[in-house]
């Protein structure tokens, strides 16, 4: 079938949705009629063709001293703030649809929030009857003391709990303000995470925001981002085909790249980079050591003061160096190129290349 014949049955389709909108009959009471605006109205709101109705519950559950964790699962989004209290404070908002408001309200109010406490773990979980198309927010304020694990949700928010575990989180997510350790896996879409003890993620395709970790921070990210700044302990991150930046650590850095590119900004720790097909930039306002190794791709030096006292050393074997800025030129035999100067012994710069350029310069 061509692009006219398509054309022509398109048309004679716009021709009969608008004959039936002026010629069809009122609709009888209680009954809807079907119009081109119902129908997108409806499928904007979620779930197809149908009428909403929103239901809340809410309630509280007892806090023994011995409860460590809460486990919580089966809600579209959750959001949990931990406070100085000894009970839970639950509430429970369902959007369900349905054909007419009365079953629309209905199957909502069957969407219900369960618990079960195992030992020193409470499970919270929304149970959904089979059929009901339902969306279940489900917020809480918890002890500020415990651990919090979210499973599977689309929209989470964290903040101020002692820790946090992502177990197969989605969509948008934001951890804060938390005591001791972030951990788990988040995936196609956003995370953004601030003040926290630790952090052990990975994420598949998502970008990440870090900022302002305590402890030591391990991140693995495929087909993502990862952005890292003023992170007190050391960072650690393993990435495949993603980008990668870290601005201000404070800790030893290790940064393992394969596909993408990674840049690092005026660290205050060792730094060290190992890149395969991927740009490797990093830019220097102290003498710190750093170490970079890369096949392909490339790797490019800029340091932001006039004088650092540190020792350059930098081979491009196959490869070019350019280090015009500095008034230096290489040493070039055959295919391979050299550059090694001291500026100063407070820290040793290499950088190795195999098969690229590397550049060194100067913040103009």
């Amino acid at each position: 079938m061509g692009k006219r014949e398509l054309l022509i049955i398109a048309a004679f389709v716009c021709v009969g949705i608008v004959a039936y909108e002026l010629t069809a009959p009122p609709p009888r009471e209680g009954e809807r009629r079907f119009s081109l605006s119902a129908l997108r109205d409806a499928f904007r709101r979620g779930g197809g063709p149908g009428v909403h109705a929103t239901v809340t519950h809410e309630g509280l559950v007892p806090a023994s001293a011995s409860l460590t964790e809460i486990s919580i699962g089966g809600a579209s989004a959750i959001i949990v703030t931990g406070e100085p209290r000894t009970d839970i404070a639950w509430t429970l908002a369902v959007d369900a649809a349905a054909a007419d408001d009365t079953a629309a309200r209905r199957n909502a109010d069957q969407v219900t929030l369960g618990t079960d406490e195992m030992g020193s773990i409470l499970a919270m979980s929304v149970r959904v009857p089979r059929g009901i198309r339902q969306m279940a927010t489900l917020t809480l304020h918890v002890p500020a003391r415990l651990t919090v694990r979210v499973d599977g949700a689309r929209r989470a928010t964290v903040s101020s709990v002692g820790a946090v575990r992502l177990d197969g989180t989605a969509g948008e997510a934001s951890v804060q303000q938390i005591t001791g350790a972030v951990t788990g896996t988040h995936r196609n879409g956003v995370i953004a995470i601030a003040d926290a003890g630790s952090i052990t993620l990975t994420l598949a395709g998502a970008n990440a925001t870090i900022d302002r970790t305590r402890g030591e921070t391990a991140i693995e990210v495929r087909n993502g981002a990862c952005q890292a700044r003023d992170l007190a302990g050391s960072f650690t991150v393993d990435a495949s085909n993603a980008s990668v930046d870290l601005t201000h650590a404070m800790g030893a850095a290790r940064l393992t790249i394969n596909g993408g590119r990674a840049t690092v900004v005026e660290p205050r720790g060792a730094v060290r980079v190992d890149a395969r097909n991927a740009t490797v930039s990093a830019t220097l306002e102290r003498a710190v050591p750093l170490t970079t190794i890369a096949t392909g791709g490339g790797v490019r030096l800029t340091l932001a003061r006039e004088t650092l006292p540190i020792a350059i050393d930098a081979v491009a074997d196959p490869g070019t160096i350019v280090a015009t800025d500095l008034g230096l030129t290489p040493d070039v035999h055959d295919r391979t190129a050299t550059l090694r100067h001291t500026f100063g012994n407070d820290a040793r710069v290499a950088l190795r290349i195999d098969g690229g350029e590397i550049v060194i310069t100067r913040t103009k």
